[in-house]
């Protein structure tokens, strides 16, 4: 069967694979992050065609489905289809990798809000796409962070919030010095600026303002951005 995207992008689709895993051995790179229906981040709209679940899809809603709207890692084609699905061929070459890092900086933003500076060995090559996010990793938990700084720093930093009897938060307030070392996988997600070329809004509140720090401070390193 083919798959067909809104951009005219086809690759082959198979009755035993989902749309997604499909698209992803086609080299294209669709908005996704659990890849077990949890999420909803791959949700898209069936424009024509016939699909079948592999698995259920337990982000949408009655009303989803009655949009005809489907999970790509749920979903296989039962005829050729056409989605409206979206390729991120901008992270291409981006690959999730695992380091270590050493606390640099802690900065006390407000009462529950810190900034936190990691730095990489000298020998790292974390690439990223400014708007995505980083695992840290500290004596069995994983937490997931959005990265402020740019992908021209030398340093990753983090907007890091207080959570009232969190094990990550403990550690971060009441335990966490310079020269602690972590462990960091990334990049993940696929957040991040697509087209600088029209007017851009931003919306943030609380620590969900790091991305967008770090998409803004993006710009403003750029020759072709104009306020």
């Amino acid at each position: 069967m083919q798959i067909q995207t809104k951009e005219n992008k086809t690759f082959e689709g198979k009755v035993e694979q989902s749309i997604l895993n499909a698209a992803l051995k086609a080299n294209l790179v669709f908005e996704y992050s659990c890849n077990t229906g949890q999420c909803g981040v791959c949700k898209t709209t069936l424009l024509e065609g016939e699909v079948f679940e592999l698995q259920p899809q337990i982000a949408l809603s009655e009303q989803d489905k009655h949009n005809n709207q489907i999970l790509t890692c749920c979903c296989a084609p039962k005829t050729d289809i056409l989605i409206d699905a979206e390729d991120l061929s901008a992270l291409h070459g981006i690959e999730t990798k695992t380091f270590p890092a050493r606390i640099s900086k802690i900065h006390k933003c407000t009462s529950e809000i810190i900034e936190v500076t990691l730095r990489l060995p000298p020998t790292a090559n974390f690439q990223f796409l400014e708007g995505q996010y980083l695992d840290v990793m500290h004596n069995n938990i994983r937490r997931s962070y959005s990265v402020v700084s740019t992908a021209n720093q030398k340093e990753i930093s983090l907007l890091i919030k207080r959570f009232e009897n969190g094990k990550m938060s403990d550690y971060w307030f009441n335990q966490a010095k310079e020269n602690d070392l972590l462990r960091i996988e990334g990049p993940k997600g696929t957040f991040f600026l697509r087209d600088n070329s029209m007017p851009l809004i931003f919306l943030a509140t609380g620590t969900g303002i790091a991305p967008i720090m770090s998409i803004l401070n993006s710009l403003e390193e750029s020759d072709d951005f104009q306020q």
